[in-house]
């Protein structure tokens, strides 16, 4: 499960390039780029809409206790700069989609390997926050949660383990 998560979580937090993909091949009249950065996109965040409701219906949650959390919001930036950073290769992308999937596949595998699902834009949209935070043993983590934590003391937390590094809090109803 954790290398499928990896990947889903990565792939949907730079399915947004997809848009500027869009984006190009609307302004150089590629029906092409159009509908296939589109197609990525919505499998993107098919699979990881389908993923996080799997995990959370039927992988085992366990506590853990959070000694500190802040936003993990730090990276907006830098994941902004990356989905527009095809526009500097916008003619050579139009032309030939081995460019544009070669793009896709760099950013996949760079923000897969450095583990870093520290923003992701579509996950956001279904309202999930992000939270960089530490456990009681100081082991430092992402935690991905559809409440606004404020407040970690003497509270534990029911969580699903996606990745190594990577967790989602149960909300029970």
């Amino acid at each position: 499960m954790n290398k499928l998560a990896r990947i889903l979580l990565t792939a949907s937090s730079i399915a947004p390039v997809s848009i500027t993909l869009i984006f190009i091949g609307f302004m150089k009249c590629k029906p092409w780029l159009i509908w296939s950065s589109f197609a990525v996109c919505l499998v993107s965040f098919i699979s990881v809409v389908f993923f996080l409701r799997y995990a959370s219906q039927n992988i085992t949650p366990l506590f853990k206790n959070i000694s500190s959390i802040s936003p993990a919001n730090k990276e907006v930036t830098n994941y902004f700069l990356s989905y527009l950073f095809p526009l500097l290769g916008t003619d050579s992308i139009a032309d030939k989609w081995q460019y544009a999937l070669f793009f896709y596949a760099s950013l996949l595998i760079y923000v897969s390997f450095s583990e870093n699902y520290n923003f992701n834009p579509l996950i956001s949209i279904l309202g999930y926050k992000f939270y960089e935070a530490e456990d009681d043993t100081g082991v430092g983590f992402v935690l991905i949660s559809k409440k606004v934590i404020t407040d970690v003391q003497g509270k534990d937390f029911e969580v699903i383990q996606l990745t190594d590094y990577t967790f989602i809090h149960v909300i029970r109803n």
